[in-house]
């Protein structure tokens, strides 16, 4: 309770996947639908500044970058307008969402981040299913496409990114789709309802997330990936093999290094047909090769333009009272296309047009796949980058289909891939943002073992006395602290005389 008020006062958490911000007692989250154990305890931030104001503030776009600089300005000025156009004639929904429920059917109720009556209590008027044709910056005027034209005070350019479909051959067939909204989702699961065999271009996450989706409707399902291995950005080498082989026994057959070559068809497609000349038969296609920021606008309006729009931290663009965020921003020449970032980046945009001041800053976003009856959960470096000396030390798996992986440098963990067991996903992304040190965060890992667990024990060299430690591991040699003796390699020796497992007894 409140001393003063008498109020119980709420209490939150945040999802360390997407970073959406929920109540204490959510069970699954809305964005990413990951439960409570990638939960941990939040402080919501107060700004304190408070500015009522009869300003017209136009917000050009309906994703989650719109939706938060909406709010950040409501939460700061009661008495402006708001006004939100979008292309879309749904409510702003969990964009993330579309590719983990597809075989399930993908419904705008299912997903929506609020209801229409939030938006009533808010004072925030949508324009849904509008195409906005020029900003004029020297008018302060907004135009669209049926003739309909608004003046604004401020201006937040929040349009977002459209999917890239490479210009193949084929590829303006109608059983070929990249997923973007809700009725590409669904357009996706009509297809697969109807097809035997489909192809999925592009193993990033998305990509493979589709394919599971689609495979679990039935469908046989190649995988087509332009680099030598899947996810090549986002996970290491050893993280990729392994999620290959999952993929494999999941019913998923995964081409890397493989170049697409055209989309065959007439009428319909039929096959997909590669580089080698390789044709793998296809009833539907689905595009998955990243997105390209929607900037036309923009550029046209004179505001400048980078791979997207260019901001500062206050996600100003060069024209005055026209701010830019999410997907279609650029900020210290990176845009990471993500949720998270597109979130942060519209609350940033939305407060200082109001006139507070606030700062953005890039963040370790996480690397998250559900799918293929596994779990993955990697941030920060995965030792990848030429000319970096990144260590990879291996941690102990439940089964053959985990892995733990910790990357290092100089024994400070800054990158980590958990596949299949991914319960110290918390402690891992304190560690990484941490900077902290290998060993501390073992010991926190271990601290936070459910009880029943089986306790580390320690192991005495015969020969010389040296003493394994199965909770400090061998880090300087690859062994991760928490390896148990029983889980070392049957050619292990002792680090100072070279003996043998067999001369090994427990302390």
């Amino acid at each position: 309770m409140e001393a003063e008020t008498g109020v119980l006062k709420k209490k939150y958490v945040r999802c360390i996947v997407c970073g959406e911000i929920m109540e204490e007692g959510t069970l699954i989250c809305p964005v990413c639908g990951v439960g409570p154990d990638k939960f941990v305890p939040y402080e919501p931030e107060t700004s304190g500044y408070h500015n009522d104001t009869k300003e017209v503030f136009i917000i050009l776009g309906q994703g989650i970058a719109a939706l938060s600089a909406a709010t950040a300005i409501r939460e700061r000025n009661a008495t402006c307008g708001i006004l939100m156009i979008g292309e879309e004639n749904e409510l702003p929904y969990n964009r993330p969402m579309l590719t983990k429920g597809m075989s399930g059917g993908v419904s705008e109720e299912t997903i929506l981040v609020h209801d229409k009556q939030w938006y009533e209590e808010q004072n925030i008027l949508l324009l849904n299913g509008k195409k906005i044709s020029a900003v004029y910056p020297d008018k302060k005027e907004i135009h669209l496409q049926d003739g309909m034209a608004f003046m604004y005070d401020k201006c937040i350019y929040a349009l977002g990114a459209v999917s890239f479909v490479p210009p193949y051959k084929g590829s303006h067939l109608p059983e070929v789709v990249a997923v973007r909204t809700i009725q590409d989702a669904k357009k996706v699961r009509e297809l697969a309802l109807v097809s035997k065999k489909a192809v999925v271009i592009g193993g990033g996450i998305l990509g493979l997330e589709t394919a599971w989706e689609i495979c679990k409707l039935g469908c046989e399902v190649c995988v087509v990936e332009m680099a030598p291995r899947i996810m090549p950005r986002q996970i290491g080498p050893e993280t990729s093999q392994k999620l290959s082989e999952i993929a494999k026994a999941s019913g998923i057959t995964i081409y890397t290094a493989a170049t697409v070559e055209e989309i065959t068809g007439i009428d319909h497609t039929e096959a997909i047909r590669l580089a080698d000349g390789t044709l793998l038969p296809a009833d539907m296609v689905v595009v998955s090769c990243g997105i390209r920021a929607n900037t036309e606008i923009a550029a046209d309006a004179g505001i400048a333009i980078g791979r997207a729009v260019l901001t500062d931290s206050n996600m100003r663009t060069n024209i005055s009272d026209i701010y830019a965020c999410g997907d279609c921003a650029e900020f210290e020449g990176m845009n990471y296309a993500l949720w998270t970032e597109a979130s942060q980046m519209g609350k940033t945009a939305g407060a200082n047009a109001c006139g507070d001041l606030i700062q953005y800053s890039s963040d370790l976003y996480p690397v998250t796949f559900h799918g293929m009856n596994t779990t993955l959960y990697a941030i920060g470096d995965n030792g990848c980058a030429p000319g970096t000396k990144i260590r990879t030390v291996e941690g102990s798996a439940n089964s053959d289909n985990d892995l733990e992986l910790y990357y290092l440098d100089q024994n400070l963990v800054v990158g980590a891939a958990l596949l299949g067991d991914t319960k110290n996903a918390s402690l891992v992304e304190e560690a990484v943002k941490g900077k902290k040190q290998f060993n501390e965060l073992f010991l926190n890992k271990n601290s936070n073992n459910t009880k029943g667990e089986t306790k580390m024990e320690k192991y005495i060299c015969n020969v010389c006395g040296y003493e394994y430690d199965e909770a400090k591991g061998e880090p300087d040699n690859g062994i991760a602290p928490g390896t148990k003796f029983a889980d070392l390699p049957a050619d292990y020796v002792c680090p100072i005389c070279g003996a043998g497992k067999d001369e090994f007894e427990k302390a």
